[in-house]
């Protein structure tokens, strides 16, 4: 986990000076459920917004960023392992000029990978390793076809406890991305979140913070991420 932290840090840093700074805001409903001991599923629904960066503005709500849902199954293993996989089904939306003309492309994610959770007292942490085949059709331009490789760690901590069924926690998450494009493989980017979770019986709800860095193109992306999320479970 140090070693996973300090490379997340040298490229975040790495990037601060000659980044170009997006706003934009990431809610989520997610819906899961357990099959059967071995077997659960879930499906995210996503809604993101963006600030027209051209201008400088900081209105999250200004314009459509993407609309997606991604369809989850879990097969849990022995020792708090599992196999997940998981497919997205999206539209983006990307900025072309200050007058806010966007770019309309479908895009398709297939992952396929390995989750581990350890619990110790008030702390849960969970790491999650994916390959991802992502593929983005642009309304104007040709197909581009990305082969990703996320690794992701989640630290969840209990700060308050009220029931066996209610308590607060605090959530620090990184994912860092490489990916494989016309036979090169490069740093694609890296997310940091800091996120705060009251679990109520069935329901979750979530606020928080997430700060990304994105080898976009030749160009170094930085992105100021507010994210909402509610979550309900059976």
């Amino acid at each position: 986990m140090k070693i996973f932290l300090t490379i997340s840090a040298v490229i975040i840093f790495t990037n601060i000076a000659i980044a170009q700074t997006r706003n934009e805001l990431w809610a989520k409903y997610n819906f899961s459920a357990k099959i059967s001991s071995r077997f659960s599923a879930a499906v995210d629904i996503n809604f993101r917004q963006q600030a027209n960066y051209l201008t400088n503005d900081k209105n999250l709500y200004r314009l459509p960023l993407m609309r997606g849902s991604r369809f989850w199954v879990f097969y849990n293993l022995k020792n708090n392992y599992a196999v997940v996989g998981s497919v997205l089904l999206a539209k983006t939306f990307s900025l072309q000029n200050e007058k806010a003309d966007l770019l309309n492309a479908t895009e398709t994610q297939v992952d396929i990978g390995l989750l581990n959770k350890v619990k110790v007292h008030n702390l849960e942490n969970r790491n999650r390793l994916l390959f991802e085949r992502r593929d983005i059709h642009p309304s104007n331009k040709s197909r581009i076809l990305q082969y990703r490789y996320r690794l992701q760690n989640n630290v969840e901590i209990a700060l308050k406890t009220f029931s066996a069924s209610s308590k607060i926690n605090f959530i620090l998450q990184n994912e860092l991305f490489f990916k494989t494009q016309q036979s090169s493989t490069s740093f694609d980017q890296n997310r940091t979140g800091f996120i705060l979770q009251w679990r109520c019986s069935h329901y979750g709800y979530q606020a928080g913070f997430q700060k990304g860095f994105q080898n976009l193109n030749n160009h170094s992306i930085s992105k100021n991420q507010l994210l909402l999320t509610l979550n309900y479970s059976i």
